[in-house]
């Protein structure tokens, strides 16, 4: 049922698009737009490094203003994998498809299909973000949903927001899918909502996501995400956002294998970035940390976490040549001592894992 209910959402979003291409001339606007990424990775701690096409995506969008409609389908190709973190990050096909409509002069608008989540201060297109690897809590949240939101906008500077939306993959859940904790996509219905308020130059998100997890013995586990952004624009050349995340995760009493422990984890980003003309730098400050969980808890003889707490510390140069944007940056993760879990190149672990990339972005 899941499944056909998702194919009749981006059936749906994609026969939107298309309805918006066949409004009259005078009023549809059709359009794309599109990036492509790439770099070379080196990897400090193994000395050796590698040249990838990150990413390349496309962007396909038609509108039609005098009746408040618009369509999007965004084709991302991705092979990146996020240094360090243990996860890989890889995004293929069709990453949105949706249909959305505005009603009474733009005061609620609806939108339907395979749309990217709300949650979080990092996005997907890699040059849209300041830095270029994602943070670790971009690695702790949902990516893309395939479902409704209804947004409520009463003032130009506040939007509320409630979708109910199935997540699509696995990186919600780090290490504990690794495990077999999870099943996969056969989720539930999940839930979310978000509250958006911007004064001047300041921002501020929250947001709140439900997710029922099914388990292997086939009950529903219960993830809740609270997550919140502020963001500041001092003038034209400086910056900074901060992101807190937290996460609950209460599992089914029913495990075979050993009890599985209710668990919860914390995090928080720290950005600035500094513009003078064609140039740009960009540090960042990322920590996770896992308070009810160390080496000494295990599931089915593995560790559930490898470690209490990891720092990530990033500094990102860039120079733009036009459409053609050129990259810099530094990035290492640590965990504290008696916690090595990077390796060297060799069969010891380290407590640090550190990475430089050299690259470059095109945006058409």
């Amino acid at each position: 049922m899941m499944k056909f209910t998702k194919k009749a959402l981006l059936a749906s979003a994609v026969a939107g698009l298309l309805a918006s291409s066949a409004l009259a001339a005078d009023s549809a606007k059709i359009g794309y737009d599109g990036y492509a990424d790439a770099n070379y990775n080196l990897d400090l701690n193994a000395k050796n490094g590698a040249f990838a096409l990150n990413q390349f995506g496309l962007d396909i969008n038609a509108s039609d203003d005098s009746l408040g409609i618009k369509g999007v389908i965004s084709l991302v190709h991705s092979t990146y994998t996020n240094t360090g973190a243990g996860v890989n990050v890889e995004y293929v096909g069709i990453d949105q498809a949706y249909a959305d409509k505005s009603f009474f002069d733009g005061m609620l608008e609806a939108k339907i299909g395979r749309f990217y989540t709300l949650v979080g201060y990092e996005v997907v297109p890699a040059p849209k973000n300041a830095n270029e690897t994602s943070s670790l809590l971009f690695n702790n949240e949902p990516v893309k949903h395939d479902g409704v939101v209804l947004t409520y906008n009463p003032l130009k500077s506040l939007s509320v927001s409630g979708y109910m939306a199935e997540h699509e993959g696995d990186q919600l859940y780090g290490a504990w899918t690794s495990l077999g904790s999870f099943g996969g996509d056969n989720y539930g219905k999940d839930f979310g909502a978000q509250a958006d308020y911007t004064l001047g130059g300041l921002n501020l998100i929250a947001n709140y996501y439900y997710e029922p997890m099914l388990d292997p013995n086939g009950l529903y586990d219960q993830a809740h995400l609270i997550n919140g952004i502020a963001s500041y624009k001092l003038n034209d050349s400086l910056s900074f956002a901060g992101e807190y995340l937290y996460r609950t995760f209460k599992f089914s009493s029913d495990y075979t294998t050993s009890p599985m422990p209710n668990f919860k984890d914390q995090g928080y980003s720290l950005y600035s970035t500094y513009t003078l003309g064609s140039f740009s730098v960009s540090p960042r400050f990322t920590q996770v940390f896992y308070p009810d969980l160390n080496l000494s808890t295990t599931y089915s003889g593995n560790y559930a976490y490898e470690v209490p707490q990891t720092n990530q510390y990033t500094l990102t140069l860039k120079y733009a040549f036009g459409s053609l944007t050129t990259y810099l940056e530094g990035n290492v993760e640590t965990t504290p001592k008696g916690y090595e879990v990077y390796t060297n190149g060799s069969s010891s672990n380290v407590g640090t894992q550190s990475n430089v990339l050299i690259g470059a972005n095109y945006q058409f």
